[in-house]
């Protein structure tokens, strides 16, 4: 659905599953803004031993990755989440946030509780208002 919401506002949209997709991504062409999902499938990028217990577990992996992207120059990233804050420690920790944009490497980063709608009768992370919300 944020695919398709984003595209029919007139942008270029370039959609990964995970985050050793992006990391590449990003070393490869520009990209203006990346809007994140907070919670992300764990991969086996650099895990060893106990660690791949964890594959695939959700993995907090907006708050790394936003700090690489504006590392990588891109100009405007949110961090999002539709996780309930009582139910998820990465989530709880928005709430420190969520108010107010901040500057990494002179960048705009936003960690924030997704604005949800209605898409059939399920709700979903609206993009289009988190973008609106980074670009301000």
């Amino acid at each position: 659905a944020g695919v398709a919401d984003l595209g029919a506002l007139g942008h270029e949209v370039v959609a990964l599953g995970n985050y050793s997709g992006a990391a590449k991504m990003v070393r490869e062409q520009q990209f203006d803004v990346a809007l994140l999902d907070l919670l992300m499938p764990s991969e086996p990028m650099m895990l060893g031993g106990e660690g791949l217990l964890h594959l695939g577990e959700p993995f907090a992996v907006g708050y790394p990755l936003a700090v690489y992207l504006a590392k990588k120059g891109i100009r405007f990233i949110a961090v999002a989440t539709d996780t309930n804050h009582h139910s998820h420690p990465a989530s709880a920790m928005m709430d420190w946030m969520a108010s107010e944009n901040v500057n990494v490497n002179g960048c705009t980063v936003a960690f924030m509780h997704s604005p949800m709608k209605d898409l059939g009768g399920k709700q979903v992370k609206d993009w289009p208002a988190v973008l609106k919300r980074i670009l301000g």
